[in-house]
């Protein structure tokens, strides 16, 4: 499964590089070579790895410090799978509550709680300077909020070692990182800010009460 930053390569002047990806096959060696490529857009400068290639793979994936926000709870949505009786990855995908999770295809009009009250990318973090850890651009790239800003998987929230599955959200900003809505603005959310309320932020349609304080 593609993530979100392979459909919008066309829209940040990577034509060349959308091009290669064979949408059609959606099998990993048909198109690695466009994963290959270092997309400037999506590096965080503030990261130490700076542009590097993820895992053991030829060709190799590069890094991304973007993540779609899939979901409140799990990302995966492994745990709602049994309650909704779904038992193949696309039914996990559909339980998710947030906007952009694998197989999505929310629209503008299925965001209640408003565009400018719900988050739609996050910034991310992999692991230390040269170890070939972190999230790829190219595909499954999608992350929950649940453990929170930093939290306790990530780098910046004293892990030792990167965790693919879950980490989280984070970024080596002082306290927080940044999040784009599902408005297009950005905004810095501390990483201190009520869990209750990122929650809230997370879902597209939980009638949630979402303060002005994050």
């Amino acid at each position: 499964m593609f993530a979100f930053q392979t459909f919008i390569l066309p829209y940040i002047e990577h034509a060349e590089v959308d091009d290669i990806v064979n949408y059609l096959l959606r099998e990993y060696p048909d198109s690695a070579l466009a994963g290959s490529h270092e997309i400037s857009t999506y590096i965080c400068p503030s990261d130490p790895q700076g542009f590097e290639s993820t895992y053991a793979l030829d060709p190799p994936l590069m890094k991304t410090n973007m993540s779609s926000v899939a979901d409140s709870l799990d990302h995966l949505c492994s745990k709602k799978m049994y309650r909704l009786g779904e038992d193949d990855a696309a039914g996990r995908y559909r339980g998710a509550n947030g906007t952009l999770f694998n197989n999505s295809k929310t629209r503008i009009r299925s965001i209640r709680d408003g565009t400018s009250q719900t988050l739609m990318v996050g910034e991310v973090t992999g692991g230390e300077a040269g170890s070939n850890r972190g999230y790829f651009w190219l595909t499954h790239n999608s992350n929950d909020t649940f453990d929170g800003i930093n939290g306790p998987e990530t780098l910046p929230g004293g892990a030792q070692s990167f965790h693919f599955h879950g980490g989280g959200f984070s970024s080596y900003h002082p306290e927080g990182c940044h999040f784009t809505f599902a408005d297009a603005s950005v905004h810095f959310i501390r990483q201190d800010v009520d869990q209750a309320t990122l929650a809230a932020l997370t879902t597209r349609e939980g009638a949630d009460d979402v303060g002005a304080d994050y």
